[in-house]
């Protein structure tokens, strides 16, 4: 994600890659969590840029894309795979 071209509201999702689980909702390896840029702002060297983000919904085992409350959750390299952006 570039934060000089994203715009706040914006959507997107990131793919789970290892089974992980949080209360109220098991991740399968496979699953998406959606999100969107809560606020983002790209400022010229050496300050470095900033990026918000927040993950809302996900598809939890056996209940689809869901509202989920993943407070707390920070994506961890080895959960969490590529960032898509709906078009």
């Amino acid at each position: 994600m570039d934060s000089a071209h994203l715009k706040v509201g914006k959507e997107f999702w990131v793919t789970v890659l290892n089974q992980v689980a949080y209360p109220g909702c098991k991740l399968n390896a496979g699953a998406a969590i959606y999100g969107h840029i809560a606020s983002a702002a790209s400022q010229a060297s050496p300050n470095p840029a900033e990026i918000s983000l927040v993950f809302d919904h996900a598809e939890c085992e056996g209940r689809g894309k869901k509202e989920a409350c993943l407070s707390g959750f920070h994506p961890h390299p080895q959960h969490v795979g590529c960032c898509h952006s709906p078009e």
